[in-house]
């Protein structure tokens, strides 16, 4: 099987990819979303050790399908995946930038990890706007893989047309168009406040020692049944550029920090993301 990996950045439908492949008939999905193998964490685990992860492959499967956002950030990351996944495809999502960054400030507060306001997160927390930077995180990827075996997935597919998004994942994994289920076109993950910080903090450290151990389909299998739990958590407003939560200065505030990588971005890849979102204009070529 052809090896791929979608690397993120969060917030730009990585729970949706992993339950596609999950889905998809054509493609052997990774027992648990985030393993962080290219990390090297654990020295202990070795390439038998990844390659059994997508166990037992049927002779369908035509691609092995990986979802860990964390690569993004991790330059050591994209130099492990080329030695060990030679012909790898890589995948990164697309989102408009501010709508990524309070996405990722909503799953904060979801986990209990700030209290913060919106304007006064994205000015404290480097993260909501740094994993942003698509550009700067992708270089190490493009210098080690090539140009030809990155890849960019447009996020805002899955908002409007959940199976234009699919055919798209499909053609980048070399798979022809295939009819998703009833259930992809349900929204996962929907904004959300936990009830009790000090809870799902406790929870996540769980999480984090369970995968220590080895025990990632039981964290994964654990994600999903408290994810959408009442007693947990409780509805937030829905994210979006245009929510009142996000204030003009503060949309302009990540959009001024982004402009010269949107527009790197677009200049390497051909795209015109900065025109859409109306910043930035192209930036060279990519190598």
């Amino acid at each position: 099987m052809r090896h791929a990996v979608f690397i993120g950045p969060d917030k730009t439908g990585s729970t949706w990819l992993q339950r596609f492949a999950e889905a998809h008939p054509q493609i052997r999905s990774c027992q648990s979303k985030e393993l962080f193998f290219f990390l090297r964490a654990d020295g202990d685990r070795d390439l038998e050790w990844y390659h059994r992860r997508f166990e037992p492959a049927q002779a369908e499967h035509r691609v092995a399908f990986e979802v860990c956002h964390e690569y993004l950030f991790t330059p050591a990351a994209a130099s492990a995946i080329a030695a060990d996944l030679p012909g790898a495809t890589v995948i990164a999502g697309v989102r408009h930038p501010v709508e990524r960054a309070y996405s990722s400030y909503r799953y904060m507060v979801r986990q209990g990890r700030t209290t913060l306001g919106f304007a006064d997160a994205v000015r404290q927390i480097d993260e909501l706007v740094d994993h942003c930077r698509l550009a700067e995180h992708l270089e190490p990827f493009l210098d080690r893989l090539g140009a030809e075996r990155v890849t960019l997935l447009d996020f805002d597919l899955l908002g409007t047309d959940a199976q234009a998004y699919a055919d798209a994942a499909s053609a980048q994994l070399g798979l022809p168009s295939w009819t998703i289920p009833d259930e992809l076109y349900e929204k996962v993950l929907a904004a959300a406040t936990a009830r009790s910080a000090r809870t799902v903090r406790a929870l996540r450290l769980t999480a984090s020692g369970l995968r220590r151990v080895g025990m990632y389909g039981t964290v994964e299998a654990a994600k999903r049944r408290l994810a959408e739990s009442p007693l947990l958590f409780k509805p937030a407003p829905p994210v979006t550029a245009q929510s009142a939560a996000v204030d003009p200065d503060s949309a302009a505030y990540i959009l001024g920090k982004l402009d010269t990588d949107i527009a790197r971005l677009d200049g390497w890849f051909g795209t015109s993301f900065g025109a859409r979102w109306g910043i930035g204009a192209p930036v060279g070529a990519a190598g």
